[in-house]
């Protein structure tokens, strides 16, 4: 799972650091197809944060973050993703 979050401060690179502490579960809304599906990423041995922070100089350059969440070192898992059905997202989901 790749994201990329625009824009440094510092608020985003602790939360960053705090996700990179451990392994973990991510959950995915694609909102490519028509159902727009959550979808489960690690969930046999969990994903570990890597990436890195572009401080771009020229007016094109990104100036933001490059996360990549990989399966554990180790760990494998046994499917790609899995589906979560909506009806339970609110019981996932903690407000911020």
């Amino acid at each position: 799972v790749d994201i990329v979050l625009t824009k440094t401060e510092i608020l985003k690179r602790n939360q960053i650091l705090a996700l990179a502490q451990d392994s973990m579960m991510v959950i995915v809304h694609d909102k490519t197809n028509a159902t727009g599906s959550f979808l489960l990423y690690g969930s046999d041995s969990g994903l570990e944060l890597s990436g890195n922070q572009g401080t771009g100089k020229a007016l094109g350059d990104m100036n933001g973050y490059q996360l990549k969440f990989a399966p554990s070192t180790g760990g494998g898992e046994t499917y790609m993703h899995l589906f979560v059905p909506s009806s339970s997202m609110p019981s996932l989901v903690t407000p911020a």
